[in-house]
């Protein structure tokens, strides 16, 4: 891609074996392909350690990193950061993969043509969901008003389109570095703490294609579990709301009422488009 375009792709992983050879082919064969790929293993047990070291051998675009300790997810991805060589980077959990093969070069497209203008910018696809047997459970509709777009912090923040901002965008290594990259205490919701730190620092456009699979396992969250989640959103919610000024509360007001309404709509778009 060029020096000043240059791209790391970076993988934490842990006891994800079964998935991990999928995510990896997944980023070989995008269209655009990148400078590197940092692969973060945090202790695994599973065999990940042999599995990487014959891809490194596949792939000479593979860089691997072996923790001493297990840190958790954000400890690996602050890793893979500081040992990326590129300018841009993007993030891509090991039990995930890219859905679509031009994922990584629209994005790009998106980062040349606001830096062209002097802009940095957050670039992100759409995310599909799917089960572990990769059939399809949620597929988005590519239409822009479903996505947010341009300085989004209070939409954002208001918990407006939130589903529809994946943790894989690709954004310049040192705007990531400027707001702090993962430093949430949490290792849960540790990338929506980032992204609204990153919405506040640069706007977001989306490329309206598809991008990376999420793949959703059977297993449910138990009670207990499910109230975590949602207190630790609520937490994290209220910590930047307190940033608003009157008129930011106004605004998120309206927001979320506008959202609630196109919601209706877009449940009945995608059951037209997708058929889910």
């Amino acid at each position: 891609m060029g020096e000043k375009y240059s791209l790391s792709v970076i993988i934490p992983n842990y006891n994800k074996v079964q998935y991990l050879n999928k995510c990896i082919e997944s980023v070989i064969n995008q269209t655009l392909k990148p400078d590197e790929i940092i692969i973060v293993d945090d202790c695994s047990t599973d065999g990940s350690q042999i599995l990487i070291s014959g891809l490194k051998e596949k792939y000479d675009i593979i860089k691997s990193i072996y923790l001493d300790e297990n840190a958790g997810v954000s400890n690996a991805r602050n890793v893979g950061l500081n040992e990326a060589s590129s300018e841009y980077v993007s993030f891509l959990d090991s039990d995930d993969y890219y859905y679509a093969n031009y994922k990584l070069e629209k994005e790009m497209a998106l980062i040349k043509e606001y830096d062209m203008k002097g802009q940095d910018i957050v670039s992100y696809s759409a995310m599909v969901i799917v089960s572990e047997y990769d059939n399809p459970l949620y597929i988005p509709v590519l239409k822009k008003p479903w996505y947010l777009n341009g300085n989004i912090f209070v939409q954002f923040v208001s918990r407006i389109k939130t589903e529809t901002i994946p943790r894989d965008y690709i954004v310049k290594k040192s705007v990531i570095e400027e707001v702090g990259a993962y430093s949430f205490p949490k290792n849960l919701y540790e990338d929506l703490d980032l992204l609204f730190r990153l919405s506040k620092k640069v706007p977001f456009y989306c490329t309206l294609g598809y991008g990376t699979a999420y793949v959703q396992t059977k297993d449910g969250l138990s009670k207990a579990a499910a109230l975590e989640h949602t207190e630790t959103i609520q937490s994290i919610v209220d910590t930047y709301k307190k940033e608003f000024s009157e008129d930011d509360h106004r605004k998120s007001k309206r927001y979320i009422l506008v959202w609630k309404i196109e919601r209706v709509i877009l449940r009945i778009l995608r059951k037209i488009y997708t058929g889910i």
